[in-house]
Parts: C-alpha cells; sequence; structure tokens
C-alpha cells in the first residue's frame, strides 16, 4: 500500500476555517482523514500540507512513526505552528487508514478504551456565535447557559468578551 495525494479541504465555520486532510491511497476506497486546524492560519496550514505532501508520496501509510519522522526530521529548520499542524493533520489520517486496513477502531490502536463516559462541553452559543458575541446583556447570556444545561451538559465554554489582543506595556 503507498500514498497517492494529500489533499486539503477547507470548511467556513464563521469565525473561522477548518481544514481537513485527506490522505489517499493506492488501495482503492482506502484514504483517511485528520483535522489540521489552525485559526487565522489557514492558507499557510494549506501551504505546509502542500509542502510536504512530495515527501510521503510512495511512503506506507500503515508505517505512521515512520512517515512521522519524514516529516518531522528531513528539514533543516524544525517546523513552527503551521507545519507541525500540518503534520498533525497528516498523522491522523494515517492512523484512521491503519485502523480501516486493519478493521479496527484507532482508539483501540492507540491502547484501547479507558473510560464508559466522557465528560463534553459547548460553547454558550451551541453554534450560533452571535448569540455569544453580539450579546452585550448580562441576562441574555445567563439564559445561554439556563438553555446549555437543559440540554443536558454540565460544563460550559466562555468567551463574554470581544476577542482582542494583549496589550503589554
Amino acid at each position: 500500500m503507498k500514498i497517492t495525494a494529500i489533499k486539503a479541504r477547507v470548511c467556513n465555520a464563521e469565525m473561522r476555517n477548518w481544514v481537513f486532510v485527506r490522505v489517499e491511497t493506492d488501495e482503492p476506497g482506502l484514504f483517511g482523514w485528520g483535522e489540521a486546524t489552525l485559526e487565522w492560519k489557514t492558507r499557510a496550514v494549506v501551504g505546509a500540507l502542500q509542502d510536504l505532501e512530495a515527501l510521503l508520496i510512495g511512503q506506507d501509510p500503515r508505517n505512521v512513526e515512520q512517515c512521522y519522522q519524514i516529516l518531522t526530521r528531513h528539514g533543516f529548520w524544525r517546523l513552527g505552528v503551521e507545519g507541525m499542524s500540518a503534520v498533525s493533520g497528516i498523522e491522523i489520517a494515517l492512523w484512521d487508514i491503519l485502523g480501516k486496513s486493519l478493521g479496527v477502531p484507532v482508539w483501540r490502536l492507540l491502547g484501547g478504551q479507558v473510560r464508559d463516559y466522557l465528560r463534553t462541553y459547548t460553547h454558550l452559543g451551541l453554534g450560533d456565535m452571535k448569540a455569544v458575541y453580539e450579546t452585550g446583556s448580562a441576562d441574555a447570556i445567563v439564559e445561554r447557559g439556563r438553555i446549555v444545561t437543559q440540554a443536558g451538559y454540565d460544563a460550559v465554554k466562555v468567551v463574554c468578551i470581544p476577542y482582542t489582543h494583549s496589550h503589554d506595556c
């Protein structure tokens, strides 16, 4: 089995883009998906994926560690956050291919089941970015909290102020 292509798929998610990675193989119908999102660095990550693709064409995608080392050790300079985001997305896709080729879920390959229950959280907007970021009222934020807890969540992610860079003096 050989890698034939690495492709980026960009999906707009309102305030940011999500970058998905598809690693294709010469086995009909066998490919893997990974995720390499880096907020506000979409083009840099997509460019890194395109640059790294040539290093893995022809490699066996089931040799995940070998592919990882090729991606991270063959350059003169270490990769920055954009490059390592691309590597991460590729690596996830390689694990996906390995799991599919063996007929087992990736969690089984990575050490097995750890727990029966996984606590999850959501954003107060429940997918509606404007519900929080364009709300200046504390009452509206409290109401969003009620809606989230009624939906079954017991943990939330909250950013109640508009994003801005720090102003360190």
